[in-house]
């Protein structure tokens, strides 16, 4: 796993990838991703209501994220994607599917 100084700017390029595993279009429903050694302390990136917070677009399929100057602290960073799907099976007609993986080690 990559380690970096935790001092360090941390630039992310995120693809996003369909069931399968193939590479697809940024998606049109909403989703948010937060970044975290300790929960206390958050940087989110999201784009919600088509509105992007704290990321940018590249192209068609990859977003760019900079966390700027995070002092999240030494440990594993990791991400929280959530991604609320449009399914009208649920009351609310969204899916919320969470996923967390660790990214790189601060120290």
């Amino acid at each position: 796993m990559e380690t970096r100084n935790r001092n360090s700017d941390l630039p992310f390029r995120v693809k996003f990838k369909g069931i399968n595993g193939i590479q697809i279009l940024i998606p049109n429903y909403d989703f948010k991703f937060e970044f975290y050694v300790n929960p206390s302390r958050v940087y989110t990136a999201s784009k919600i209501a088509d509105i992007l917070t704290n990321c940018s677009v590249i192209d068609v399929n990859t977003m760019f994220i900079a966390i700027d100057s995070p002092s999240f602290g030494p440990g594993e960073l990791k991400c929280r994607k959530t991604f609320f799907l449009p399914d009208e099976r649920f009351p609310d007609g969204t899916q919320k599917k969470v996923e967390v993986e660790t990214i790189l080690i601060l120290e």
